[in-house]
């Protein structure tokens, strides 16, 4: 090949030493003939020869200086073999060869020798020179190993090895595994996890990352696993002025470097003293070594993962491993808390303890006030901020009798019969009926019974707080193991069930059924289907809309004719109010407590008016030593609290109870009068605020009476 071939490789990257890096190159003999400083814009070439016995670079830079250089390739005929080159392989970094039937060279590269402190002389010595210097390597069990490599023992995979200047570190692998079942692997040394996830973050094959809180610790993705171990850093062979600490690394390294001879007599250099061989001592609390035969071998003890950022580590006295500072404890309203632990004052509150500070953190609600139909924003259990939930549904009997269905229609319907009010249709866990009388006249009926069927069981609830449980009455309150319980609260009898049904009635003819959501489009009777729509909630028994309440509520008799209390050939007369102008205006007075500011907050939410023409009705049909217009109002009140609206009247002013004796009447408790012997379940009795009569203290209920404990009969 031509010195001006086009073919001839581009070089120029220096060594430090002022030579050129050449990694294979055709040695040509060349002259330069011409001195011309032409100035052409040509691409300029650069080829590497052998000018005056030294190896040079040219750089040509017109078609003149190309013309006027020439030489010729030197050729060669055993292939593979070196082959001697005047000037050039007298250099010991440059070696030639016989290729493909031309010589070519190939320059040796050095290692840097940055941070070494046993550079050998002993290389450029000898008798056969070497092209690069080497740091000092050690001798471990007989067997050499460069400085800088890293090895296992051939018997133990936890023990590793690590070579740096002629000091050999010996170590107890300590691992560390992110993962609460890691598995154990045959031959090596560490578990594995079977996942390349950590801390929240999956890595891919290959990925190498150090722990959180601890640099040395290093982990590895391979095969779909990870493993981790706690790196150890070697004994470093050179002054302590030159030791320094990269920024984000693990380990300490030697700045600079320093040229040595190797030493007779198997002794041993360490930073800025000789020892002999077999001579033993400390560099450190964590080390000790020992010289053997011109190597130092340093038994490291490896310190566990910190589960503290390293800046925040601490070095005892006489300890070899940085651990982690003790951390105070945190007082708070009279309990002590660790570092870091976590706790809850309340729902709306977390707290922490940082070092004997204590930090709290105060959730901000942001709900709005409103939520769509059927739904209420209600606090659901543990959770600080309330949210929309699903209402339950709830059906009103009350007055004449009028009804409010679960999806909220109210409509009229004086039928003198058995009824059916609600049935689940879909498992059949229960089926609630009522019974309608005619009390003062044939014009208008009233609620007189109520019967559950829950299972085998029959729960009737007549007149005056009188309870039946499958025909036998019973005393109050009144509990069939975990599946339903019957108590008196306030003025009214409350059976509360384990399936989530509740019936409160008062004795009277004030009936309200609460039903779960879970219930929904499964239920049937006068209470409606519970689909969420009112429009179609008058669909009778036969699958027909009917459009008044009084063909639909036929539908759902239960029973012969013969049970109704009103025969069909009885003449009704014109109800009172028409012709008693005094009756009008009772009405009006005893139902403007509908209109009285005490409920100026929920007629803002809950229509009145319907609430308001039923008690009209029913007090135009009340006797004169009758209070009628209570259960509009009691309806009415229950509806403001089912909607989440805060009453702050007192039922007594419309439905005066008489309290058993020793009893207080409250606004709101959620107590249950307990009775002597204890067969209330309190489980079923924690329910939302609601009026009621209570013994106060830790009294008990007997014999319609309010006691104290000892005072109850001996069993």
């Amino acid at each position: 090949m031509n010195v001006g071939d086009s073919n001839h490789r581009e070089l120029g990257t220096k060594y430090p030493d002022g030579e050129w890096n050449v990694s294979s190159i055709r040695a040509t003999m060349c002259t330069n003939t011409s001195n011309d400083d032409t100035t052409s814009a040509t691409k300029s070439t650069r080829i590497l020869c052998v000018f005056w016995g030294i190896l040079c670079l040219i750089v040509m830079k017109s078609p003149v200086v190309h013309a006027q250089l020439t030489g010729s390739i030197q050729k060669c005929s055993n292939e593979g073999q070196s082959v001697y080159v005047p000037q050039i392989s007298d250099n010991p970094c440059i070696t030639c060869f016989c290729r493909e039937g031309a010589v070519e060279c190939k320059r040796e590269k050095c290692q840097s020798l940055e941070g070494c402190y046993m550079i050998l002389f002993d290389y450029l010595l000898s008798g056969h020179r070497k092209c690069c210097e080497v740091c000092k390597g050690c001798t471990v069990d007989g067997e050499y190993y460069g400085s800088n490599s890293i090895w296992t023992d051939k018997s133990d995979p936890c023990i590793a090895y690590s070579c740096k200047a002629g000091v050999a570190t010996r170590t107890t692998t300590k691992c560390y595994a992110p993962c609460a079942n890691p598995v154990p692997v045959p031959g090596k040394c560490c578990p594995v996890c079977q996942s390349c996830q950590y801390d929240g973050k999956t890595y891919n094959e290959g990925d190498v990352f150090p722990l959180k809180t601890d640099l040395c610790t290093k982990c590895s993705c391979t095969n779909g696993t990870v493993s981790c171990e706690k790196e150890t850093c070697p004994v470093l062979n050179c002054p302590k002025n030159v030791i320094w600490q990269p920024p984000g690394s693990c380990c300490k390294i030697c700045k600079g470097q320093r040229r040595i001879f190797n030493l007779p007599g198997g002794k041993c250099f360490f930073q800025n003293k000789i020892y002999k061989s077999g001579e033993k001592f400390r560099p450190g609390n964590c080390t000790s070594c020992i010289c053997v035969d011109g190597t130092f071998t340093c038994d490291r003890e490896t310190c566990p993962p910190l589960p503290c950022p390293i800046e925040k580590t601490v070095q005892r006295e006489n300890s070899c491993c940085r651990v982690c500072p003790e951390k105070q404890t945190c007082d708070y309203r009279n309990k002590t808390y660790m570092h870091e632990q976590e706790w809850r004052p309340n729902v709306c509150t977390t707290c922490s303890c940082d070092d004997g500070s204590t930090r709290c953190h105060v959730q901000n609600c942001r709900n709005t006030v409103w939520c769509p139909s059927g739904y209420r924003l209600q606090y659901v259990g543990g959770e600080c901020c309330p949210r929309c939930t699903e209402a339950k549904g709830v059906c009103t009997v009350f007055g004449d009798p009028h009804y409010r269905t679960f999806d909220g229609r109210i409509y009229n319907f004086q039928g003198p019969c058995k009824y059916l009010l609600a049935e689940d249709i879909v498992t059949k866990s229960f089926s609630i009926r009522v019974r309608n009388d005619a009390r003062t006249s044939p014009w208008f009926t009233w609620t007189r019974m109520v019967t559950l069927f829950l299972g085998n069981t029959k729960i009737g609830l007549h007149q005056k707080m009188n309870v039946k449980v499958n025909r036998r009455r019973v005393k109050l309150p009144y509990t069939n193991h975990a599946e339903f319980s019957i108590l008196r609260d306030g003025q009214s009898v409350k059976v509360m069930t384990s399936i989530g049904i509740k019936i409160i009635w008062d004795g009277d003819s004030f009936v309200e059924v609460t039903i779960p959501s879970r219930y929904k489009q499964k239920m049937r009777g006068l209470c409606g289907n519970y689909n969420g729509l009112s429009s179609d909630d008058l669909t009778g028994k036969d699958d027909v809309l009917y459009r008044d309440g009084e063909s639909f509520g036929n539908t759902w008799r239960v029973g012969s004719k013969a049970a109704c209390t009103i025969q069909e050939n009885v003449q009704k007369t014109e109800p009172p109010c028409k012709t008693d102008s005094s009756k009008r205006k009772r009405a009006k007075r005893e139902c403007s407590h509908l209109l009285a500011s005490v409920f100026s907050r929920c007629r803002r939410l809950v229509d009145v008016r319907q609430y308001y023409r039923s008690c009209i009705a029913d007090m135009c049909e009340c006797p004169d030593n009758k209070q009628c217009a209570c259960e509009a109002v009691k309806a009415y009140a229950h509806r403001c609290i089912n909607e989440g609206i805060q009453l702050t009247w007192d039922d007594q002013r419309f439905c005066p109870e008489r309290c058993p004796e020793g009893a207080t009447y409250r606004q709101c408790t959620k107590r249950c009068m307990r009775s002597c012997n204890e067969r209330t379940n309190k489980a079923l009795c924690k329910t939302q605020c609601s009026p009621g009569c209570v013994c106060p203290g830790n009294r008990v209920l007997h014999n319609n009476k309010c006691i104290k404990p000892r005072q109850c009969p001996k069993r």
